[in-house]
C-alpha cells in the first residue's frame, strides 16, 4: 500500500466526517481519487467478462468525487466541527 494512501485516506476521510478542514479534505480526497479511479478502475482496458464490475466501480467513484465537489463548494454544514455557535 503506498504511505500517501495511507496518510491521505484516513486523515482527509476523518476530517470529512468530523467537518473540521471539510473543503481541504474534499479537495485532498478529489486530487487523490481522479487518478486512482483512471487507474485502477479503467473498465475500458478489462476484458469482457470483467467490464461491467469496473464499470460500476468507475461511475461510483465519480458519483463520489461528484459528492466530494459538492462540500468543496458547500462546506461541511451546520453540525461540523468549524461552524460558528451563534
Amino acid at each position: 500500500v503506498p504511505p500517501e494512501r495511507i496518510l491521505i485516506t484516513p486523515g482527509a476521510s476523518g476530517a470529512l466526517l468530523l467537518g473540521w478542514k471539510a473543503r481541504w479534505a474534499a479537495l485532498a480526497l478529489i486530487v487523490f481519487m481522479i487518478p486512482a479511479t483512471l487507474v485502477f478502475h479503467s473498465f475500458w482496458t478489462y476484458p469482457e467478462a470483467q467490464y461491467v464490475n469496473q464499470l460500476h466501480h468507475f461511475y461510483k467513484n465519480l458519483a463520489i468525487i461528484g459528492a466530494l465537489f459538492l462540500v468543496l463548494g458547500q462546506g461541511a454544514g451546520a453540525m461540523s466541527l468549524e461552524q460558528e455557535r451563534r
